[in-house]
């Protein structure tokens, strides 16, 4: 008996010993001398539970077994001798070979963890009824690993979701990453939620979905599960979570389905924290509240707390004419502090020049207890006095103003975030995308040119890595102001991510003119970044796409500009290229290679060649050994190719 649980655990014990059942009963029902039950798991395929005699290699299952996630339904070989889809075998024991194999997949959720197989050494028929018990055992085993939590169970989903290289999990990103099995059950959780809700990630791990969501968002919770499951792109919502000291988080969540094998087996949800944005326009709703309370009591002003303004200038103005009319003066102004020019409003024409010489009425504009401008009034008669009430009411239209600055100002830090990175202040990648549609819309309509630049900075990692993220992060800032310093408004430059930019050039004579400020940007990267003491030297790899040679749309425009990029990077980096239509060793082509080389030492299929070095009198002088892979699927592959 094998079992990855731990000693000790009394849920483990009753697992292993309901599963032992299983196969004791498929043994006698069946009348085999040999029954086990193999599970697949983050370790790889692995016996859990067997009866009968052990097996010439311990520990070794039947192969056949292992290509059960192809399977359609159970597989019966009734002799090995004469093929049927038998893939080879241990041997029983004693020397004897076995010649009847059984095998029924064990399914969670539509996913096969696992198989429960029978055999002997003789050949046999499975009927009807024996293929019917079979099946209701495999039910059985299957009840059975879904008793406990951890176990089989958790790396039969775990591993779909790793070979697939999906669970793209970040410990250092901003965002809220959670990944959950199609029951819901949490699976996995980043170092970003332990800080959010409190709960440690062996806290939250293994609990259901719902445990963690307020009640109010647990129904929308799974219908964005479904929807991202059964749409054609991530599903895209709200959900408020509870932390363990009852604090409730407001999230914009984005779902995207989980593949192992071809079949989904979960969803990974990423999530941005938008609490205190929320909170912040639920401040300005009370803001406004304040507004209409103020003109409520205050007729006069009653226009200003109902209108709808297309501009913070038509506000201002408003402001300025009702305080004209209330106190009966000929003259208002609003004097920012910023110094750009002041908001006037004046009665009668002969007053639309210079201000009266009377008494003045003014107030402080406060904006987040700073003086943001000056509110002031004019009348035409020197000895004008002005009581408490009017004071009040200027002091209030002061505060009026003074909200709808930090409204505005709000609105607009709002909308800079949103369309903003963080650490570079540049465009980010989804306003960069719509700065790159309304290009494109203008150059259709114009008949113009345009280019997508994809920058990708050298080897960055090893900086990172090596003196710290803070000298990474200020890299990437200076970088950024380089970049966009170099463009001026010949171009937009954002930020996508990581270490990698883009540039959009609208209006370009020709392709050459693309070529030309990309080989400017490489140049300014290459000269030298003073960073805390360092003299950091870098280089970029810079691909380009070219509208409407290279593609018609904004996302073609990108994925092409990227594959150049890459071409620079596989060239030997630090270097501009054209996108061009030839194939070309891609990501996707990259990543598969990477999957094989992992089997490739266990499937002895890495060669070692052995050629001689001769001198010019030709003497022998040494060898060169060269490593060569020689993979039965993608046939000799030489070091030049699968060593970066």
């Amino acid at each position: 008996m094998d079992s990855k649980d731990r000693p000790g655990d009394p849920a483990a014990g009753d697992q292993e010993a309901r599963l032992l059942r299983v196969v004791r009963l498929a043994a006698r029902s069946l009348d085999v001398p040999f029954a086990a039950i193999s599970v697949f798991g983050a370790s790889g395929f692995r016996l859990r539970v067997r009866h009968g005699p052990p097996l010439a290699q311990p520990g070794a299952v039947c192969s056949t077994c292992r290509t059960a996630r192809a399977w359609k339904e159970p597989k019966v070989v009734p002799d090995t001798l004469a093929g049927g889809g038998f893939e080879g075998c241990a041997q029983a024991g004693a020397g004897e070979t076995i010649r009847f194999y059984a095998g029924s997949p064990l399914t969670v959720a539509e996913i096969t963890v696992g198989v429960l197989c029978v055999a002997d050494t003789r050949p046999r028929q499975l009927e009807g009824a024996g293929r019917e018990l079979l099946a209701d055992l495999s039910a059985l085993a299957v009840e059975a690993l879904q008793s406990y939590g951890g176990g089989a169970q958790r790396d039969a989903f775990h591993l779909p979701v790793a070979d697939g290289n999906v669970l793209q999990f970040v410990d250092a990103s901003s965002d809220l990453v959670l990944v959950h099995d199609l029951e819901g059950k949490i699976l996995a959780v980043n170092k970003t939620v332990e800080r959010a809700t409190g709960y440690s990630r062996q806290e939250i791990e293994g609990t259901r979905l719902e445990e963690l969501l307020a009640p109010e968002s647990r129904a929308a919770a799974r219908l964005m599960a479904l929807e991202s499951l059964g749409g054609a792109g991530p599903a895209v919502g709200r959900l408020t979570i509870v932390g363990r000291d009852g604090r409730r988080l407001n999230l914009e969540v984005s779902s995207r389905p989980l593949f192992g094998d071809g079949r989904p087996v979960g969803v990974q949800a990423s999530a941005r924290d938008i609490t205190a944005r929320l909170e912040t326009e639920a401040e300005l709703r009370e803001k406004r509240i304040e507004l209409e309370t103020f003109a409520s009591h205050l007729r006069q002003l009653h226009r200003l707390s109902t209108s709808k303004y297309d501009s913070l200038e038509g506000l201002l103005k408003d402001h300025l004419a009702a305080g004209c009319e209330i106190f009966g003066l000929p003259w208002g102004m609003l004097v920012p502090g910023d110094g750009s020019p002041p908001v006037v409003h004046a009665v009668g024409q002969d007053q639309a020049t210079e201000p009266p010489d009377g008494a003045c009425l003014e107030a402080p504009v406060l904006v987040d207890g700073a003086t943001a401008g000056l509110l002031s009034f004019r009348a035409r008669d020197p000895g004008r006095a002005f009581d408490t009430r009017e004071v009040e009411i200027v002091e209030m239209l002061a505060r009026s103003i003074g909200r709808a600055l930090l409204e505005a100002r709000m609105r607009d830090q709002l909308a800079f975030e949103a369309n903003h990175d963080r650490l570079t202040g540049l465009a980010n990648r989804s306003y960069q995308q719509d700065w790159l549609e309304r290009a494109l819309a203008r150059a259709r309509r114009d008949g113009g040119m345009l280019a997508v630049i994809f920058l990708d900075l050298d080897r960055f990692k090893q900086i990172n890595d090596t003196l710290g993220h803070d000298v990474g992060d200020q890299l990437l800032r200076k970088a950024g102001e380089r970049l966009n310093g170099l463009l001026g408004t010949s171009g937009h430059l954002a930020r996508m991510g990581g270490d990698e930019f883009t540039a959009v050039l609208p209006d370009l004579p020709g392709a050459d003119e693309a070529v030309s400020i990309a080989g400017r940007m490489l140049e300014a990267l290459r000269q030298p970044f003073e960073i805390e003491g360092y003299e950091l030297f870098i280089t970029a790899s810079l691909g380009i796409s070219v509208f409407p040679a290279d593609a018609l749309d904004a996302g073609m425009l990108l994925r092409n500009a990227d594959a150049a990029m890459y071409r620079v990077k596989s060239s030997g980096r630090n270097d501009v290229r054209l996108f061009t239509p030839e194939p070309s060793f891609s990501a996707l082509e990259a990543l598969a290679l990477e999957n094989h080389l992992r089997r490739a030492i266990e499937n002895g299929e890495l060669r070692l060649w052995f050629q001689p070095q001769m001198r010019a009198d030709r003497a022998l002088d040494g060898l060169e050994v060269l490593l060569v892979w020689e993979n039965p699927k993608l046939g000799r592959i030489y070091p030049s190719r699968f060593i970066p």
